[in-house]
């Protein structure tokens, strides 16, 4: 059986509670607790339409809010992370399974989308629901960083930003794309 050796990153988006992945050959390479002053300012975190908060469990949290006035994107964040500068790095998202929203997150590095907002092979970063996921439990979001932005670099940059729903088989970007709200 080969081993294989994976390079995480590992962001707690919603609240930093300790987490256990049992996983082969891992290695951690960097962690960010939204919410959590020292964790943000050492992550030279900046965020818009967004507040921090006591989240379940009574862990610090952040939220995005939706922007003034009212429109489809809505708050983000960015932040600065460690990376393998040789190797396929991961990012982990951890979130509260009883919130309830519409909520799109789509995921950015070095500016650029990673992922799809409807039917790809990489999934964004949440799609949101109008039920409750996982009650009074956490879940993880497992998204690949691409390669080409992070070979050879110690650090990039990422962002998390918020949208509204969407509907795929809309025919204008009024009915494809909602507002957040």
């Amino acid at each position: 059986m080969k081993k294989y050796a994976y390079s995480f990153v590992l962001l707690l988006v919603l609240w930093a509670t300790p987490c256990v992945i049992i996983a082969q050959a891992t290695t951690w390479i960097d962690e960010l607790s939204f919410g959590d002053e020292q964790s943000e300012r050492n992550h030279l975190l900046t965020a818009m339409s967004s507040e921090k908060i006591k989240g379940a469990m009574r862990k610090p949290a952040r939220i995005l809010l939706p922007q003034e006035p009212l429109t489809w994107e809505g708050g983000k964040v960015s932040f600065v992370t460690k990376v393998d500068a040789q190797k396929q790095n991961y990012i982990t998202v951890k979130f509260w399974g009883s919130d309830r929203d519409k909520t799109m997150l789509m995921l950015f590095i070095e500016g650029k989308q990673v992922g799809y907002r409807h039917l790809g092979d990489i999934d964004l970063l949440w799609l949101g629901n109008g039920g409750v996921p996982f009650k009074d439990r956490f879940f993880y979001v497992t998204l690949p960083l691409p390669i080409t932005y992070t070979k050879g670099k110690a650090q990039v940059n990422l962002e998390i930003r918020s949208s509204g729903e969407i509907w795929g088989n809309g025919e204008t970007f009024d009915k494809y794309q909602k507002n957040m709200t």
